[in-house]
């Protein structure tokens, strides 16, 4: 039978290899980014998105330029998957990153999944923003965010017939007759 009383060690006094060790996921994986780091390289992707934006040729249609190209900046649309080329991870693993720590209670998970959560919001926030003042195309984000506009018809669908009955109407008649003296009289007074 061991005696012996366990020493709870602090992070001082572990081997480097073994403080590394203190920063692991339930499952054994070494977390790649604490919540300030990811946030911290969120917002460089944003900065580094709106100080370089996609050039788009477009043909000048009137004028004395007409037909010579012109080069017209246009913001990046922010994306999850730009934001994980940007910070050298793939998109699974951010997935598979908020799925791990969603339901635990430790106080850098939570702020992990708060962290996460922003970023998806400021990426919808941009797009929706960006593509109701016609900065990007709607039609493009909608369909990314999946947004739709549809009406729900309830009720049985009756088939209907339309026909238009069109009538010829001569000088003849007593209303075109008395439009036409109306005009008449009218330019006769001018």
């Amino acid at each position: 039978m061991n005696t012996d009383k366990q020493v709870q060690t602090t992070k001082e006094h572990l081997p480097i290899w073994n403080v590394r060790m203190l920063n692991l996921t339930q499952d054994g994986r070494p977390r790649k980014f604490t919540a300030d780091e990811l946030l911290q390289g969120a917002m460089n992707y944003f900065e580094h998105c709106n100080k370089n934006p996609i050039e788009v040729c477009e043909v000048i249609k009137g004028g004395n330029n007409a037909g010579k190209l012109t080069f017209r900046p246009v913001k990046q649309m922010f994306m999850i998957e730009g934001l994980c080329v940007y910070l050298g991870i793939n998109t699974k693993y951010m997935a598979q990153m908020l799925d791990n720590i969603k339901d635990r209670t430790d106080e850098e998970s939570i702020r992990l999944t708060n962290v996460i959560k922003y970023i998806h919001d400021c990426i919808r926030l941009q797009r929706v923003t960006l593509a109701a003042a016609n900065e990007l195309n709607p039609l493009i984000v909608s369909r990314i965010e999946g947004l739709k506009d549809s009406i729900e018809h309830s009720g049985e669908v009756k088939q209907t017939y339309t026909s238009i009955v069109f009538q010829t109407r001569t000088i003849e008649d007593q209303d075109c007759k008395d439009l036409t003296i109306e005009a008449q009289n009218y330019l006769e007074n001018l």
